[in-house]
């Protein structure tokens, strides 16, 4: 009976120990999918509207982050990409057990469709 407690202790232990040092890689994929709706939505909208949006999925999603600390890029062929880098850590009942750097990235282009090629033509005339 000893051992069976002893077993049970050790795998709780060790489930434990695992989401935790699981929980950071799993919030940046959370947020790097964040970010590719953003992206999406910065397509069609300015980069000051999709600065709010991030600031709005943010404060939705329950993150710590603004619309400031985001690199948003958007270039003539309406391709957005935006980048966040931040630290996030491993810890075990309060105690860090290590700081990790992170880069999280959402891209996105515009279609090209039947509609996007007329529109290309339309627009280099």
């Amino acid at each position: 009976m000893r051992d069976f407690i002893k077993i049970s202790v050790f795998l709780i232990f060790l489930c434990c120990f695992t989401l935790s040092a699981a929980r950071p890689y799993w919030e940046k994929y959370c947020l790097e999918l964040q970010l590719e709706a953003a992206s999406v939505y910065g397509v069609n909208n300015s980069l000051g509207d999709t600065r709010s949006f991030l600031d709005k999925i943010m404060q939705e999603e329950g993150y710590y982050f603004s619309g400031d600390d985001f690199v948003i890029e958007k270039d003539r062929d309406c391709r957005v990409a935006i980048r966040l880098d931040y630290v996030d850590e491993i810890s075990f009942f309060g105690i860090t057990l290590k700081e990790l750097r992170f880069t999280a990235e959402g891209s996105s282009k515009e279609p090209k469709g039947i509609l996007g090629s007329i529109r290309q033509k339309h627009w280099d005339v």
